[in-house]
């Protein structure tokens, strides 16, 4: 019988990392602590089509943009992906705004562009697809009366975990020979939420 004191992505999580949820002292030993999980990124994808890879070796931690440092989580760090949030921006060419931590997103269908609400978001980790999921997917028809985040996020129904030290690729799969085009500077967000666990410090 399952230990009801654990959520369920918290039983993902141990699950993964093969530890038994009955076993306190294995838990104990593994020198991890759980918690909450969030993991996001902010990007400028102006001009962007094909397949483009939304974190590389370059990717660095920085507040508001990004908490990945290249293409893994820190040591001891295993996410549970409950929840996805994915968000849009724009503005204008010529004057706008082109740093993706100073415009603000919408998740709501009518103000993504077709392009990019028929593109696929994939994640990979160890070669197999974690998650493939279509950008129409990871939105909303309204937007919500309360503050954007958990409560507007997509849940795909099974959960997955991403690996401490494992590199991930996070990429946007746009429709064949499509682009998002320059007409304007476009910016994604992506928040990855889930139990997690973390080195005890």
């Amino acid at each position: 019988m399952r230990n009801t004191l654990y959520l369920v992505g918290q039983v993902a999580v141990l699950a993964a990392l093969k530890i038994d949820i009955n076993d306190n002292a294995a838990i104990e030993r593994s020198g991890l602590q759980l918690n909450n999980g969030h993991q996001y990124l902010r990007l400028n994808i102006t001009n962007k089509g094909g397949i483009v890879e939304l974190l590389d070796t370059n990717t660095r931690q920085i507040d508001g943009e990004s908490t990945f440092n290249g293409m893994t989580l820190e040591e001891g760090v295993n996410l549970a992906l409950e929840k996805i949030r994915f968000g849009y921006a724009t503005s204008a060419t010529v004057g706008g705004e082109t740093d993706p931590t100073l415009v603000k997103y919408s998740n709501v269908y009518s103000d993504v562009p077709a392009v990019l609400a028929n593109a696929d978001l994939v994640i990979t980790q160890q070669g197999k697809d974690i998650l493939s999921v279509p950008v129409r997917n990871l939105l909303v028809g309204a937007e919500s009366e309360r503050t954007a985040g958990n409560v507007d996020s997509y849940e795909s129904g099974v959960i997955r975990v991403l690996r401490s030290k494992t590199p991930i690729k996070i990429s946007l799969r746009f429709p064949k020979g499509a682009s998002i085009g320059n007409a304007a500077n476009h910016f994604i967000e992506l928040h990855l939420h889930g139990a997690a666990t973390a080195r005890k410090a």
